[in-house]
């Protein structure tokens, strides 16, 4: 029953825009009237809560980049990685994101605990600024590389790479410990709720990605007869994308000691 509704929302844009949006102010709202109700303790929790929810959408609208304009550059603007006659394919660098998941998820289990033990854990504000502050420093690191590019507008697949080595340990600081922070903030009778308004805000996150990509698709098909302009248009494009991040990143950081306080105890 799901499927044929899917299948025919993938060719209307404007209208899961419009749902999207939709349910992301009808939850908001209905989690600020939770909140106004709710003891002091529990209502400041919930506020966390839904600037939380705002930081995933922020990181998302970047991170998921992936699939859309940072796929078009891998397949139009990298020099590949080869193996004497053999080339990797651009789409393969779909699947870089999942070996740095596998290979530094351990790590990063290891390091919270360890750094729990001395108490140098960072707060859950401070692990989500952190996380947005490197999914604009993984643009940076892009760009950096563009800045070098060949006179066809190609820049070695080492930078990518690095984009994508940087966006995932951002991931590891907001997504997991994300999805632990809303069954921890929400009552308990609110808890499936809140964790499907955490999912809701990774789609609007999407969603949002979709957008920037398409203005960023637009500006560089107007550059599209000059390799390495077309190339450095990349630079402009994703410059709105790495000051957003990058600005609610700081703010988050350095509020987080402020904001852990109202957590009252939640880590």
């Amino acid at each position: 029953m799901v499927i044929p509704l899917t299948y025919f929302l993938l060719g209307q844009g404007d209208w899961v825009t419009y749902i999207l949006g939709g349910l992301g102010v009808l939850m908001v709202l209905y989690l600020v009237s939770i909140a106004l109700k709710s003891p002091r303790e529990l209502r400041q929790q919930m506020f966390v809560l839904i600037l939380l929810l705002g930081c995933s959408t922020v990181f998302w609208m970047c991170f998921e980049q992936a699939g859309n304009s940072l796929n078009f550059f891998a397949q139009q603007h990298i020099n590949p990685l080869t193996a004497g006659s053999w080339s990797m394919p651009a789409e393969w660098f779909q699947s870089v994101n999942s070996i740095f998941i596998v290979a530094l998820g351990p790590i990063f289990a290891a390091l919270w605990v360890w750094l729990d033990r001395r108490r140098m854990n960072p707060s859950i504000p401070a692990k989500f600024g952190i996380a947005l502050i490197l999914v604009a420093l993984g643009f940076v690191v892009l760009i950096t590389g563009i800045k070098d590019a060949d006179a066809a507008g190609k820049i070695s697949w080492l930078w990518l790479a690095g984009l994508y080595f940087v966006h995932t340990n951002g991931e590891l600081c907001l997504s997991p410990v994300g999805l632990s922070a809303m069954t921890k903030l929400a009552p308990e009778k609110l808890s499936g709720m809140v964790m499907g308004a955490w999912f809701v805000s990774i789609a609007i996150g999407n969603d949002l990605a979709g957008k920037v990509s398409s203005d960023a698709g637009t500006m560089i098909d107007a550059a599209k007869d000059k390799p390495g302009s077309r190339t450095l248009t990349y630079s402009s494009a994703f410059m709105p994308i790495i000051y957003t991040a990058l600005v609610v990143g700081i703010v988050m950081f350095v509020l987080s000691r402020w904001i852990n306080k109202w957590m009252h105890g939640v880590k």
